[in-house]
C-alpha cells in the first residue's frame, strides 16, 4: 500500500503530496486525514496522510516511520475545505489545513493530544415521569 503524504513545509515549489510506502505493520493505522511521521530530505517531519492507494508511478520510495494519531484529525468536510481555499486563494495547502486545527494539531509541533471525555446523563424514563416524581 502507498500513502500519498502532505509534508508540513510550507513552500509553493512542493505543494504537492508525496508518496510513501506504509509497512505492513502500519497498514491497519494509517487513514486519511491521520499525522504520520515520514523522512523528507535530510529530515524527519510530520506530514498528513491525504490518500491511500495500492501502488505509486515513483520508485525508490521510502516508508512512513510512525502514525502519531489514533483517530483522523482531518474529516473528509474539512479535506475538501482546505483544497477549496488553496484553489481561491494564494495559500499552499498545508497553510489551509493548518489555519483549520488547534495549534497542538499542527502537523509541525509534534504533539500527540490527549483527547478528554465528557460524561453525561441519560434518562431512563421519559422526563414528564421524571418531574412528577420531584
Amino acid at each position: 500500500m502507498v500513502a500519498s503524504v502532505l509534508v508540513q513545509l510550507s513552500n509553493k515549489n512542493i505543494d504537492k503530496t508525496f508518496d510513501y510506502l506504509v509497512p505492513s505493520f502500519l497498514e491497519d493505522e494509517v487513514k486519511i486525514g491521520k499525522r504520520v511521521q515520514v523522512p523528507f530530505g535530510k529530515q524527519v517531519l510530520e506530514g498528513f496522510v491525504l490518500a491511500l492507494k495500492k501502488e505509486s508511478e515513483c520508485e525508490n520510495l521510502k516508508s512512513i516511520q510512525k502514525v502519531i494519531d489514533e483517530e483522523s484529525i482531518l474529516n473528509e468536510e474539512l479535506l475538501y475545505l482546505g483544497k477549496w481555499m488553496q484553489k481561491n486563494t494564494m495559500s499552499t495547502l498545508i497553510n489551509c489545513y493548518q489555519v483549520m486545527l488547534p495549534k497542538a494539531l499542527k502537523a509541525k509541533n509534534g504533539v500527540v493530544v490527549s483527547k478528554k471525555y465528557d460524561t453525561y446523563l441519560t434518562l431512563t424514563q421519559p422526563y414528564e415521569l421524571v418531574m412528577q416524581k420531584k
